[in-house]
């Protein structure tokens, strides 16, 4: 068992100094143009759910907004039927 992982971390040490050495630019760079691809191909799809989640916050505030003048429309007629009810 010994043996296998002696292969297994010769074999990753290996790739890791060729990649090293026959990288065209540096690491810096190439961070960089990956980081550049993904957010070209990622981008679209993250603005859409930024945008849906707007969307959803905006759409959850009307529905509180509208929730707190129904409740404040109840308790006041609750008010008045108690007001009412008081008066007989």
């Amino acid at each position: 068992m010994k043996r296998n992982w002696s292969g297994i971390l010769t074999g990753v040490l290996t790739g890791l100094a060729i990649g090293y050495l026959t990288a065209p630019e540096s690491g810096k760079k190439n961070r960089k143009k990956l980081g550049d691809a993904l957010e070209e191909r990622t981008g679209g799809f993250m603005q859409e759910i930024k945008d849906q989640w707007n969307k959803t916050v905006a759409l959850a505030e009307e529905v509180l907004t509208n929730v707190k003048d129904e409740a404040g429309i109840f308790a006041h007629k609750a008010q008045d039927t108690v007001d009412t009810s008081k008066k007989k």
